[in-house]
């Protein structure tokens, strides 16, 4: 069996599978290196953290935007689970855009390549405040959709369903 680029109303393309597995990996690891700078760094070690966090959050959202589009132009695979679907799409675009408002809002916009992106706007502790709760409510809301995701794909395997195999490289 060839591969399938493009997604058919039962399985998935090999396009949408590099961006969901992409977005997926890079996602975890953008809750993990979340977590852990503003955990358990101190010093200079923690801006470095925050430059790479800033840096393949601004990729992730490049990614999930070409992710997004490439769904909506796309054909659409048929998913029991569309509503946990819909709040993964929503976390991997507010997540990286709440960021963007949170860093650029307090000066320090977000750089990808060494170029700044625009500073949404500067010096309104209000806006950074709310950014960095949105950022922090969304990481959690995430985490749990994830883990909905995984036991619902779980669930559908045990029973038979093997919905997981439709996101597989085959």
């Amino acid at each position: 069996m060839g591969w399938q680029f493009g997604n058919t109303v039962g399985r998935y393309g090999l396009i949408s599978i590099l961006f969901h597995w992409s977005n997926a990996v890079l996602f975890i690891l953008m809750l993990f290196s979340g977590f852990t700078m503003t955990g358990y760094l101190t010093g200079s070690k923690i801006w470095a953290w925050y430059a790479y966090h800033k840096m393949v959050g601004v990729s992730l959202l490049l990614l999930a935007t070409g992710r997004l589009m490439h769904r909506l132009l796309g054909q659409v695979v048929r998913s029991p689970s569309w509503r946990i679907h819909y709040g993964l799409y929503t976390g991997i675009i507010a997540m990286p855009l709440s960021g963007w408002i949170l860093s650029s809002s307090a000066g320090y916009p977000p750089k990808i390549f060494g170029i700044a992106l625009p500073i949404v706007s500067a010096g309104r502790q209000w806006l950074t405040s709310s950014a960095w709760y949105a950022h922090f409510i969304i990481a959690f809301l995430m985490m749990i959709t994830i883990a909905t995701h995984i036991a619902d794909l779980l669930l559908s395997y045990r029973q038979g369903k093997r919905l997981i195999m439709r996101m597989w490289l085959q």
